[in-house]
C-alpha cells in the first residue's frame, strides 16, 4: 500500500488508520504527503496550527500554520548605519573604479602579503587586467 501511494505523482495528504500505533507510525513515515494523518481526518484542517501542504505535484505553497503565514510573506532587509561610520569610510562608499580596485589590492598586500610567487602573483580582474594595469591604465600581454 506505502508503494502505491507512494508512486503516485500527488502528494498532498494521506491517511493511516490501525489499532496497533506504533505500526501506523512506521507506516506513516514512509509516506511521501505533505501531511500524513494517523486515526485522523478532520485535524489538519480545523486546527490552524497544523500545516495543509503537497508534496511533489500536489498544491502550491502551504496554507495554515506557521509556514502558511510566512507563504504570504515577503522576507526583504534593509541595512541602517548601525555603527558609527570611521573617518575613512568615503574608501568603501566610492565607486568601485580603477582608483578603488587599486586600493583594494593594496589593502590585500598589506594585509596578506605579495602571495607565493612574489608581487608578480596579483590577482586578475575580471576584465582579465591585474591591480598595476587597471591603476595606470596600461596593458602588458
Amino acid at each position: 500500500a506505502v508503494r502505491q501511494a507512494n508512486d503516485s505523482e500527488f502528494g498532498l495528504n494521506a491517511y493511516v488508520f490501525s489499532a496497533d500505533k506504533s505500526r501506523a507510525k512506521r507506516i506513516a513515515e514512509k509516506l511521501e504527503a505533505g501531511t500524513v494523518m494517523v486515526n485522523e481526518v478532520l485535524v489538519t484542517h480545523g486546527f490552524p496550527e497544523t500545516p495543509w501542504q503537497g508534496v511533489k505535484k500536489s498544491g502550491v505553497g502551504r496554507v495554515h500554520s506557521d509556514d502558511g503565514l510566512k507563504d504570504l510573506c515577503v522576507a526583504y532587509h534593509v541595512n541602517y548605519d548601525a555603527l558609527p561610520q570611521p573617518a575613512w569610510s568615503p574608501f568603501w562608499q566610492s565607486n568601485y573604479g580603477h582608483k578603488m580596485f587599486k586600493r583594494l589590492a593594496g589593502l590585500g598586500r598589506l594585509m596578506w602579503g605579495p602571495g607565493l610567487l612574489g608581487s608578480k602573483s596579483e590577482p586578475k580582474a575580471t576584465t582579465g587586467s591585474s591591480p598595476s594595469e587597471l591603476a595606470h591604465g596600461t596593458k602588458t600581454s
